[in-house]
């Protein structure tokens, strides 16, 4: 059963590779899609691979209606799933998938980086800047900076807001007259809201 899963992956992913006619008549079975992500979720690695490359290639070679498709049946869940599990090989492949389908998303005017985000995949892709494979490290970076409007190394805490003449960056301040309840009784020391620091 394995190998007819994988042989039969591996023959969709081919599909998927080819034109967009022939991506039209794959993706116009959503049975089969469905059945395809469903191995990316759960199926023994081989065949994960492989359903991966058809997720990938309709999101990398097909038209915006494809990929449309594709997101509509769960495929963005999926690529995010297999994040924790791939090889550098197929997290190159994920990662060209969800660039393709946030590239169509962004073109067309869909929240596709919000589906992305809902799924923890900013999580599962800023965790990829740690990876020892620098095209998975480069090709992360590149899918932050690019659809997630977030820098390299970037403190969302230290970002300058402008008032006035000057720069207000906020630190965290501690509030020691703060009470907090817990299973335990109450807890003091609760950071507060961030305070301005100007310059």
């Amino acid at each position: 059963l394995r190998r007819a899963g994988k042989e039969t992956c591996w023959l969709l992913s081919n599909i998927a590779a080819g034109t967009h006619d022939q991506i039209a008549k794959l993706v116009s079975r959503p049975d089969i899609l469905s059945i395809v992500i469903q191995h990316v979720h759960n199926s023994e690695w081989e065949v994960r691979k492989e359903a991966t490359w058809v997720l990938s290639n309709i999101a990398t070679g097909g038209q915006d209606a494809h990929v449309h498709a594709l997101v509509e049946l769960g495929s963005i869940n999926a690529l995010v799933d297999i994040i924790a599990v791939a090889d550098p090989k197929i997290l190159i492949v994920v990662l060209d998938a969800i660039e393709g389908i946030l590239r169509v998303g962004s073109k067309t005017g869909r929240d596709y980086v919000g589906f992305v985000d809902e799924c923890d995949g900013l999580d599962a892709i800023e965790g990829l800047q740690e990876h020892e494979n620098e095209q998975v490290y480069e090709k992360a970076v590149f899918i932050i900076e690019s659809f997630f409007g977030i820098e390299e190394g970037e403190d969302e805490n230290l970002v300058p807001t402008i008032e006035g003449d000057t720069f207000a960056f906020g630190l965290p301040t501690v509030d020691k007259n703060m009470n907090v309840p817990t299973e335990g009784g109450t807890q003091q020391h609760q950071q507060a809201p961030l305070q301005p620091y100007n310059f």
